[in-house]
Parts: structure tokens; C-alpha cells; sequence
């Protein structure tokens, strides 16, 4: 085990208003102070992923519940960051730089900031390390400028690892580094309960869905009645006629929702995570097929391609979403998965 002398300075978008971000966050933190480091996040909090505050009450209640989990969870290193000048200036000082998970290295969320999420900003001669570091997408257009630029911060990396199979391409083709396909950190803890609590199952079809429609309440109203769940929506801000609506959860609440259910319908890439890990029953619908990569790579893994659904239609008329998950063979693949993680952790941080 580490001694816990050793310092890990982590960046990632730890502020986002995300059950995902912050979710990934703790588990990441939580694994390596297991492993005896002492870890702290580096407080960079650019507007696109902190967001901005807006009258509606509900942005104020969903702000609150999100501090306080931090406030709870995560320690952070003094000096609060909003401006690259700033983090060049004075930069926070550690042993080990681990940047990820997320999709820290996709130049669309991080825009001005996008150098700092290469560590730009750490001296030389420092240890970086990235942890399932995502690109967000299968194919990555950049100008040769920017290229070369990112390719110089990578050479100084001594462990790269990423989130998807695209992203060891990416870095391969693009930047000519060799990148190792990893777990999302939510997957490196086994056991959230510390967190939920004890729960009990609820005959509850459960929807952690970003895109909602007419049509798509329409065709999880079908799938109730076929199923004989009540019906569920996670994180609604506008209450639904007929359906139990959860405004804004506390992230306690979002995980024992999804931990309590009998069945989830998502879109959500930590969404599935959480199924996998709490062994629920679940389908995907794509919100978005261009950024479906995540999700595919991640069930194609653990050859739960089946539970994709590409259509409303789909969901309705093929009813392979009633067969139970064999989760036996889920979770030996997965343990595999989840060893040759945390092996890449523990080889980087010596």
C-alpha cells in the first residue's frame, strides 16, 4: 500500500451539475485514498462545465444538492481556479497529476481550458497520469497546430489510459501515444451502499433520460402496463400527468432510485454504469447515435449489446427487454475489466 506521504493532484469535472461527473469523482477518489494516497482535486471551474446559476428555483435546489455532496465528499487543494492565467501562475503542487475520467479531453466542453486538461500547467519533470480520459467521440477533427500541441503535453504523460476504444485510436492515430482502454472509475468500487444505504427493491420502472418526448412517454407508458412496474421519471423539472416525477435528486437519491428499481430505461452513460454495478435489469435508446460510442463500447465489453434499442417502435414491438440479464457472466467479464483497471493505477503510481 501507498504511503500516505504521497500526494495526487486529480482534474476532472468534478463542478459539473452531473450525477455522472460527481459520481465518477467520489469513486475515483475513494479508490485511490483505499490505496493509502492522499488526494486532492484540483479546483478549476470553467463556466461551460460549472455552470451558471439562473432564477428558476429549481437551478438553485439542484445547486444546493450538488454543493453539498461535494462540500461532503471531496477535498480539495486551497486556491479555487476560474481563469487559465490563474492555474499557470500558481499551480498546485503534488507528487502524482492524474487527470479523467469524463470527456476532459474533448475540445467542445473544454474549449479555452482545453491545454490545462493535458496538464500544460504542471513543471516538468512531475509524474502525469491519465484514468479513462475520454475524447466524447469516435473521430476527432483538429487543426495540425493544435495537434502538435497536445501531442508535446502527451509525451510528458507517463501512464495514459482512456475510456474507450476510439480514444487508444485517437491517441495511436492523431497523436502517435500508446493508450491503454480502461473502466469508468464509478466501475473500480464494487459497493456504493456507503452512499445508499440499504435498499429495497420497489416494483418501479425507473427513466434516467436526457431527451424526452411525447412519443418516448408514450412508449415507457406501454412498457409499464406490459410489465406491471409503476412507473418512475428521474430528474424531471416539470411534473408529468399520470407519472411519478423525481425533481432534481440529491445524488443519494438518483443512485438509490436506480439501486431500488426493478427495471431502468436510460440514455445516460453513468446510468448504465449503475445498472451494471447495482445488477438491475435495464434498456439504452440513444440520445444521440454520434455520441453513442461510450455506451456501446462499455455494453459491447460485457456483451450486453442486446439491451440496445434503437427506436421507440423497437422498444415496443420486440420484447426481448423482459429477459432477465444473466448477470453471472456480466460480472465475471466485468471483474476482469475492473483487475486490469486498477493494475494500471497501481503500475503508474510507483
Amino acid at each position: 500500500m501507498a504511503s500516505t506521504s504521497k500526494k495526487i493532484a486529480l482534474l476532472t469535472f468534478h463542478s459539473a451539475k452531473s450525477y455522472g461527473a460527481v459520481l465518477q469523482t467520489y469513486a475515483l477518489c475513494t479508490f485511490l485514498q483505499n490505496r493509502g494516497f492522499n488526494v486532492l482535486i484540483i479546483n478549476l471551474r470553467p463556466p461551460a462545465i460549472t455552470g451558471t446559476l439562473t432564477w428558476n428555483p429549481i437551478s438553485w435546489i439542484s445547486a444546493i444538492r450538488f454543493g453539498n455532496f461535494e462540500r461532503k465528499y471531496f477535498k480539495y487543494f486551497p486556491l479555487k481556479y476560474r481563469t487559465v492565467k490563474a492555474l499557470k501562475e500558481n499551480p498546485p503542487i503534488a507528487d502524482y497529476y492524474i487527470v479523467g475520467s469524463d470527456q476532459v479531453w474533448n475540445p467542445e466542453i473544454t474549449n479555452e481550458y482545453q491545454s490545462n486538461y493535458f496538464f500544460d500547467f504542471v513543471p516538468d519533470g512531475k509524474k502525469l497520469i491519465s484514468y479513462a480520459a475520454s475524447f466524447g467521440k469516435s473521430n476527432l477533427n483538429i487543426e495540425d497546430e493544435n495537434k502538435r500541441s497536445i501531442q508535446k503535453l502527451l509525451n510528458r504523460f507517463q501512464a495514459i489510459s482512456v475510456r474507450e476504444a476510439s480514444g487508444v485510436v485517437i491517441a495511436k492515430e492523431i497523436f502517435d501515444v500508446e493508450a491503454k482502454q480502461v473502466l469508468d472509475p464509478t466501475f473500480l468500487l464494487s459497493d456504493y451502499s456507503c452512499l445508499t444505504g440499504c435498499v429495497v427493491e420497489k416494483k418501479h420502472l425507473v427513466c434516467v433520460k436526457f431527451n424526452k418526448d411525447q412519443k418516448f412517454y408514450e412508449t415507457v407508458r406501454k412498457m409499464a402496463d406490459a410489465s406491471g412496474l409503476l412507473l418512475e421519471i428521474l430528474d424531471s423539472s416539470h411534473p408529468i400527468k399520470g407519472m411519478k416525477v423525481i425533481p432534481k435528486p440529491s445524488v443519494k437519491l438518483w443512485l438509490k432510485t436506480i439501486k431500488s428499481a426493478s427495471f431502468v430505461i436510460t440514455d445516460s452513460f453513468h446510468g448504465v454504469a449503475f445498472c451494471i454495478i447495482f445488477q438491475k435489469n435495464f434498456i439504452v435508446i440513444p440520445a444521440n447515435i454520434s455520441r453513442f460510442t461510450r455506451i456501446e463500447n462499455l455494453l459491447k465489453a460485457l456483451a450486453l449489446e442486446d439491451r440496445i434499442f434503437y427506436s421507440y417502435d423497437e422498444m415496443i414491438n420486440d420484447k426481448r427487454w423482459l429477459e432477465n440479464i444473466d448477470y453471472q457472466s456480466v460480472l465475471l467479464k466485468l471483474d476482469k475489466l475492473r483487475a486490469a483497471s486498477a493494475a494500471f493505477l497501481d503500475q503508474a503510481l510507483v
